[in-house]
């Protein structure tokens, strides 16, 4: 409610309580006249003023009505000028959201390709582990194999270990023997040395099946009437190579140990044996 109609509500109960006071004196008083014209007048001055604050509120409401036209009027050129803000927001908006879904689209076929490059890998590194599982299995075989073999080899190594020394000490005792045999082919005369039935064996012959270091096999034995201490003549072809004297004989092979060998020659596996010079 503005202030014209306040003071327009004030004017019309104060005209109110006028006609209140005079009416009720009219009529129990003797009229006079005098008061008649004043109270009509009073009425014609109210009803001036209250016309006048009628026009008064009416041009307060016309340039009320005109103010708020105006703002009404910069209100709807703030608006368009904000439409026209948005308008152009969401124009940069579709544009940007466009350009986004580009985006998304060349993201998308990238990670595709990544996730396709990705299994590739995936697939090569289950080969890859494959191969691995296999070659460790094949390491740990060959590693078993290896402490297998390495095993063996120790007891080989062990087994060649007590030959020698076995060798050893049959040279030690063959030496003892040979110096022994010495000794006493001194003391026999040499009629008798010739007496020795080595006519016996002087037809037996044999070939020899195995040289190692200086020991040497042959395929005859004590069937063939060779024994321990018995020496024997390598051949090759019509060529004397070294002397074989027996340390070891079984029926059908014997072992010896070679010693005075020809200069320049080395028995060997086919060569030839016999109980006498050729």
């Amino acid at each position: 409610m503005n202030i014209i109609t306040k003071i327009c509500i004030v004017l019309v109960a104060l005209l109110g309580v006028c006609v209140s006071v005079v009416v009720p004196r009219s009529v129990v008083t003797t009229e006079n006249y005098h008061q008649l014209y004043l109270e009509e007048n009073t009425q014609r001055a109210l009803a001036e003023t209250a016309a006048e604050h009628a026009d008064l509120a009416q041009a307060a409401r016309d340039n009320q009505i005109n103010s708020l036209a105006t703002e009404l009027s910069g209100v709807r050129s703030d608006l368009a000028i904000e439409r026209q803000a948005h308008t152009d927001d969401n124009h940069r908006n579709r544009t940007e959201l466009a350009k986004r879904d580009e985006t998304v689209k060349t993201l998308t076929a990238k990670v595709g390709n990544l996730a396709a490059g990705l299994e590739q890998v995936e697939q090569g590194r289950a080969i890859v582990t494959e191969q691995l599982n296999m070659a460790l299995e094949l390491i740990n075989r060959l590693q078993g194999e290896l402490t297998g073999t390495g095993n063996d080899l120790a007891a080989a190594e062990a087994e060649i270990d007590r030959l020698n020394a076995t060798v050893k000490l049959l040279k030690e005792q063959l030496t003892q023997l040979q110096e022994a045999y010495d000794i006493l082919a001194a003391k026999v005369p040499a009629e008798e040395q010739q007496d020795q039935p080595t006519t016996a064996v002087s037809q037996i012959s044999g070939t020899v099946t195995a040289v190692r270091n200086d020991m040497a096999s042959v395929n005859i034995g004590s069937v063939k009437g060779i024994k321990k201490g018995m020496t024997l003549y390598i051949y090759r072809g019509e060529h004397f190579i070294a002397h074989l004297r027996i340390i070891d004989v079984d029926d059908a092979e014997s072992t010896g140990q070679i010693f005075d060998p020809r200069e320049g020659a080395s028995p060997q596996a086919g060569d030839k044996v016999a109980t006498r010079l050729r």
